[in-house]
């Protein structure tokens, strides 16, 4: 195959991704298109960290590789990127003390409670919120001056921050329920109005004819 053929498939490869990515988002709600910004910023800011404040180890290069890929994954994939993010940053937690430079994963985690509120149940909210509080509290206490999280009131704190984002999910889930089924309502009732008017209009016409 030569370079012009070659280059002719790889732009047509091109248009065809960036086709399904709009007939892809053109079935986004508000929400999601939030989310969208809100994983981007998240993205940009965790760059400039890792540009500002880069990892000295292999671990903490794989781990701030992770986090910026789950951002970038959040608005396509949400509850497998929530899930992914809520074990990467327990992870991080864990090996804070072997190397605490890199980016946050503070506004990656809350993202992932407002993704695992709009999909799941709540017994997966309490289990990302058993996992991250207790890996914080470790590290908290093993690692004072590196987490700089007070005991219990730190704690608390970050707990109900994950809650209350974890319940904003919840409320644009069941705002998203309610919508749809308005929705199907005046579907339906439009359906219904179509087949009132279609049998009168064949009960005048058949009047009609017989006259």
């Amino acid at each position: 195959m030569s370079r012009r053929n070659r280059g002719n498939s790889t732009h047509e490869a091109v248009l065809r991704g960036i086709h399904g990515i709009r007939r892809h988002m053109a079935a986004w709600s508000i929400a999601d298109k939030v989310i969208l910004c809100l994983s981007a910023a998240a993205l940009v800011v965790a760059i400039a960290e890792w540009i500002m404040n880069p990892p000295h180890t292999v671990v903490g290069m794989l781990l701030a590789f992770l986090l910026c890929s789950i951002l970038a994954l959040m608005p396509w994939k949400s509850h497998m990127a929530a899930w992914c993010m809520i074990f990467v940053g327990a992870i991080g937690d864990l090996l804070v003390g072997v190397d605490s430079a890199g980016p946050s994963t503070t506004w990656a985690t809350l993202l992932a409670m407002v993704s695992l509120g709009r999909t799941t149940r709540a017994w997966e909210c309490v289990l990302s919120l058993v996992i991250t509080l207790s890996t914080v509290t470790y590290a908290a206490i093993r690692y004072p001056d590196i987490m700089g999280y007070g005991i219990p009131d730190g704690i608390a704190n970050l707990g109900v921050s994950l809650l209350c984002v974890y319940l904003i999910g919840v409320s644009i889930r069941y705002r998203q329920f309610y919508t749809q089924q308005e929705t199907q309502r005046q579907i339906e009732q439009t359906q219904r109005n179509q087949f009132m008017a279609s049998l009168f209009h064949e009960a005048v016409s058949g009047n009609l004819t017989r006259i």
